[in-house]
């Protein structure tokens, strides 16, 4: 009798171990089907983004985004607000935003530079930052760099790679307008004529400069804008140098932009206007940007800054905002390299 009962219990739990590993095998493939739910979502969001610009999702910052969102769910971490608030990939102050990062300042005497060179083509310092090297070219020999340094021309010099300071000169729907708060490089508007679609500085803002400035954070925030181009943006009533509006990520400003009050602007023209004045970088200098040396201190280091409105009447000739904040019809050629770079983007803000 105690061995038929000793059989009896065996067979038993025989039985109820093939009953859990029935569960084990149910549970692992419930687990797989919310896996592969979780990256069909994935895609569903990747194809979304892709739809607002592909032009974003090309540069990778939708596309890394989702991917980590992705990953994050797989290991249990979805909906983490937390960091999501951790990644945002600028920093407010009041009316200004610090965003994307650009050669600025002189390198400091005490920094050492090494020999380690980032993809941007940046180096390494000995304070953990990078640094842009440049052979100065400046516009005038009498030129100083903000610690009154004298730039010499054909010197080597290195410059810091500082977060890039943004102006708020619109705000709605979650959308602000940022325009740089200085002249941040020196360029050419064109080789040929004013016509801003086809011009140099357009390609260069929205690859070069772009591609630099921005990595994919930033990349996925800066939206994808209709500039407006049209002849009420000149200020003039006929103006046969007019071009397309052009879908951009990085524009320049046009007179209607710097005389409109709504941004902050004088809407006179010829106003000596401190909104409209915009201080040299160092490494704007010594690319060989005009900085004004004046007698008079309201307008010491001054630049004169593009606009992307051509003139009226001579197709090598652009409006500009001088040292004084003053808007003028152009007087300097569109192949000239000291007009000062300052450029405005459009860009979501987090929640």
């Amino acid at each position: 009798m105690k061995r038929f009962l000793g059989v009896f219990i065996a067979i038993i739990l025989i039985l109820c171990a093939f009953s859990a590993c029935g569960k084990g095998d149910s549970l692992i493939a419930t687990n797989n089907e919310i896996d592969e739910s979780d990256k069909s979502g994935v895609n569903e969001a990747e194809s979304g983004n892709n739809d607002i610009s592909t032009d974003i999702g090309a540069e990778g910052g939708n596309n890394s985004e989702s991917t980590d969102s992705g990953t994050e769910n797989e290991g249990g971490n979805s909906g983490n607000t937390d960091n999501e608030e951790e990644t945002v990939p600028y920093v407010r102050e009041g009316n200004y935003i610090y965003f994307g990062e650009y050669p600025q300042s002189i390198k400091a005497s005490s920094v050492t530079i090494t020999s380690t060179v980032d993809s941007r083509g940046y180096f390494l310092g000995s304070d953990n930052a990078y640094y842009a090297k440049v052979v100065a070219s400046p516009f005038d020999s009498a030129y100083k760099f903000s610690g009154n340094q004298t730039v010499t021309s054909g010197t080597e010099y290195y410059f810091k790679v500082e977060p890039i300071k943004w102006r708020i000169i619109s705000e709605n729907s979650g959308k602000a307008v940022l325009l740089c708060e200085s002249i941040i490089d020196s360029s050419c508007y064109d080789s040929t004529n004013n016509n801003y679609k086809d011009s140099d500085i357009r390609a260069w803002i929205n690859g070069t400069f772009y591609s630099k400035a921005f990595g994919a954070l930033e990349a996925a925030l800066i939206q994808t804008v209709t500039v407006d181009n049209s002849l009420s943006t000149t200020g003039y009533s006929e103006n046969a140098n007019v071009c397309a509006d052009t879908s951009d990520k990085v524009y320049l400003l046009s007179y209607k932009d710097v005389t409109n009050s709504a941004y902050g602007f004088s809407s006179n023209a010829g106003d000596v206007n401190v909104s409209r004045m915009k201080k040299t970088s160092d490494y704007a200098i010594a690319k060989g940007a005009y900085t004004s040396d004046s007698s008079q201190t309201a307008y010491k280091g001054n630049g004169i800054w593009m606009l992307r409105t051509p003139n009226d009447t001579y197709t090598h000739f652009i409006r500009e905002c001088d040292h004084s904040g003053a808007v003028t019809d152009g007087g300097t050629n569109i192949t000239s390299t000291f007009f000062g770079v300052v450029p405005a983007i459009t860009i979501t803000l987090s929640a």
